[in-house]
């Protein structure tokens, strides 16, 4: 009995290794069974199990050639996502080498032969080389993820460098105590969003600064509560206040003028397609529409300012100009 409940496994194990150029017929999959599993099967109960798994749900294709067999059609993650993934999992600060292996492995049992042969070469350079930055992170992450599912409240101390660049804790080694209500990821940095204790607003803490994390046994305030409106709409004031500028988004058009034909790539990633553009005594003039004016974009103007001039608005160019006169005076000293 076991062996037969063991065998349905098996057998949709064997058809997640299929695509549509690999597929498995009957006797290969008895074949499959007693090798690497020692189960002794028939072709009918193959077929029967092959029912079960479509009756399931699972897209198990028959070949239009009956004698190839079936092949495992559409996947719970498609190749692209896949990568998208892993590319994410191998840019990440705090996954070793052993974790990334682990987690690549579990990916790719997603994928068909082909592409699981692609993701193996492509990706067993990265697994050597690659290297964790933060290991200890995955730690404080976990912990972090733990208080805020059991709804407790956490406590931790924060590093910070001195001036010979030394981890030291911050503040005398004080600990905080934060209701914590998300983690966000922001400009490749992880944040945990929270409200300090005798405190009523958010505060955001980067997490590669948390050291020594610890879950209470002390309830999580309500958020509502505390904040006294919801938490997206504090966490979308925090995130304006914190990584905008404190004041109101302001939009407007704003007129470049470049000659190096190569900058227009520079600038299409970093605001899209303009909406206008001309050309006039060797210059490419563009006007790009709807360009939120914080300190972050006047500081982007100001570090391509030997390839791109401000035409317009007049208050814009103004300010980067006295960017330019405030850093040119710094390097004058």
């Amino acid at each position: 009995m076991a062996n037969v409940k063991m065998k349905l496994l098996c057998v949709l194990n064997f058809l997640f290794d299929t695509d549509e150029h690999h597929p498995l017929n009957a006797t290969q999959i008895v074949e499959k069974l007693a090798k690497e599993y020692g189960i002794t099967a028939e072709r009918k109960s193959v077929c029967r199990d092959i029912a079960i798994l479509q009756s399931f749900g699972h897209d198990i294709i028959g070949d239009r050639d009956k004698r190839k067999g079936w092949y495992y059609g559409k996947r719970h993650l498609e190749a692209w996502l896949i990568r998208i993934l892993l590319d994410a999992v191998a840019s990440s600060p705090c996954v070793s080498k052993t974790d990334f292996k682990r987690i690549t492995k579990e990916l790719i049992k997603e994928l068909g032969p082909n592409d699981k042969r692609m993701f193996e070469d492509l990706l067993a350079y990265v697994a050597k080389t690659r290297q964790a930055n933060n290991p200890k992170m995955k730690g404080v992450i976990s912990e972090i993820l733990r208080a805020i599912s059991w709804e407790r409240a956490l406590e931790f101390q924060l590093y910070t460098y001195n001036k010979r660049f030394k981890n030291v804790l911050r503040r005398g080694s004080l600990v905080y105590k934060v209701d914590p209500y998300t983690m966000v990821c922001l400009n490749s940095h992880y944040y945990l969003i929270g409200v300090k204790e005798g405190e009523t607003t958010l505060r955001y803490f980067r997490v590669d600064r948390i050291a020594n994390p610890h879950t209470t046994g002390t309830p999580r305030r309500p958020a509502e509560e505390v904040l006294g409106c919801k938490l997206e709409e504090a966490l979308a004031e925090l995130m304006k206040s914190t990584f905008h500028g404190a004041d109101t988004p302001h939009y407007e058009k704003v007129t470049l003028r470049f000659k190096d034909e190569s900058f227009a790539n520079v600038l299409v990633d970093q605001f899209g397609l303009p909406e206008a553009v001309s050309e006039y005594d060797g210059y490419i003039y563009a006007t790009m529409p709807n360009i939120d004016l914080h300190a972050e974009v006047r500081n982007w103007f100001i570090s391509y300012a030997n390839l791109c001039t401000v035409v317009a608005p007049p208050d814009l160019r103004q300010r980067i100009q006295e960017g330019l006169k405030a850093g040119l005076e710094a390097y004058n000293d």
